[in-house]
């Protein structure tokens, strides 16, 4: 069947595992943690235009509930646009990624 398996103890172990760790170099934590330069009027810009965004949604959302079936077309269209016109300026602000390198 073969030789017989040795087990190694608990404190072999440990004595392994502290004489790995002490082959490893210390790295300096100052370089893992670097602070990244955070442009926020583009992240600013970003969130105004996700909620610009939203908020044209509802509005349509708002317009198709409120005037479903009813006679009033032109204010239905009205406010129909004005969140299609929300939306789109939503859109052309938060299109650029705010993480990007200029």
């Amino acid at each position: 069947m073969g030789a017989p398996r040795r087990f190694e103890s608990a404190s072999s172990r440990s004595n392994v595992i502290s004489a790995e760790s002490e082959k490893r170099p210390e790295k300096d934590l100052t370089s893992v943690a670097k602070k990244k330069k955070v442009n926020w009027s583009a992240w600013i810009r970003y969130y105004i235009g996700r909620a610009l965004q939203i908020f044209g949604l509802l509005l349509v959302t708002w317009a198709m509930f409120m005037f479903f079936g009813s006679s009033q077309m032109r204010t239905m269209l009205a406010v129909t646009g004005a969140g299609a016109a929300f939306f789109i300026v939503g859109w052309l602000l938060a299109r650029d990624d705010p993480e990007k390198k200029r």
